[in-house]
């Protein structure tokens, strides 16, 4: 949300693109992709998941990751943007 947050405040490309990057990450590495599946707690340096972390305890739940994804969408819809800028063919697309 921070890079999203400089980019609507500044207009600045950089801080789309940041946040374009930082989403592409999640996607890739971070969301679980299994049926029900949530996202990881972290990942290590090359951007496996770290499986001994657990999914969800008292400082990570679904609500701040779904909160995030629903403002994004919201702000984008609003701006007649794409959820990613464009890069990926749309909100339903991402999320």
């Amino acid at each position: 949300m921070g890079f999203y947050n400089a980019y609507q405040r500044t207009g600045e490309l950089r801080y789309l693109s940041a946040a374009e990057d930082i989403w592409d990450f999640i996607r890739e590495h971070v969301a679980d992709s299994r049926e029900g599946g949530e996202w990881f707690w972290c990942t290590d340096e090359s951007g496996k998941p770290m499986l001994e972390k657990p999914i969800v305890e008292p400082w990570k739940c679904p609500y701040h990751n779904g909160r995030m994804c629903m403002e994004i969408m919201r702000r984008t819809t609003r701006h007649g943007e794409s959820a990613d800028g464009g890069r990926h063919g749309g909100t339903s697309e991402i999320l």
